[in-house]
């Protein structure tokens, strides 16, 4: 996903020190290099945000209907996208292991199983989980 900016921002970075070095002496090249570590260490003590991330949908349909599509579904069987190809994460199914808070939840990715809890179950209105652990790759 990356490849679309890299590219073009190293090759553009790449012509500027080609370009540059018939204009700089030797020793300002050499004083650059000395202080490029120095300034790497000005993000040691930088904190990264931290973000939050909620998503939503509205489906036009009664809750009780839409609650046993939240909780159990058919595997994903449909043919992938090439967006999906690339290496992007997608769900494949998700298994729950009984109902209510404090029920263990698997949910099979394209790239590994991710285990969750259920953290509230507010049957019909409301499911959320959290992740307690990354299985690493299906195989």
């Amino acid at each position: 996903m990356a490849i679309p900016v890299v590219v073009p921002l190293s090759t553009a970075g790449s012509l500027l020190a080609y370009c540059g070095k018939t204009f700089l002496k030797s020793r300002n090249t050499a004083a650059m290099s000395l202080l490029m570590p120095v300034s790497m260490l000005f993000d040691i003590n930088a904190t990264p945000p931290l973000y939050s991330v909620t998503t939503g949908m509205v489906v036009n349909a009664v809750p009780e209907r839409v609650w046993k599509n939240v909780i159990a579904f058919p595997d994903i069987t449909d043919q992938r996208d090439w967006f999906f190809r690339t290496g992007v994460a997608y769900p494949i199914r998700t298994r729950m292991e009984g109902s209510g808070t404090g029920t263990p939840r698997s949910c099979y990715l394209s790239t590994g199983t991710v285990q969750e809890r259920v953290s509230v179950w507010d049957e019909p209105h409301l499911l959320r989980f959290v992740v307690t652990a990354w299985g690493g790759p299906l195989s």
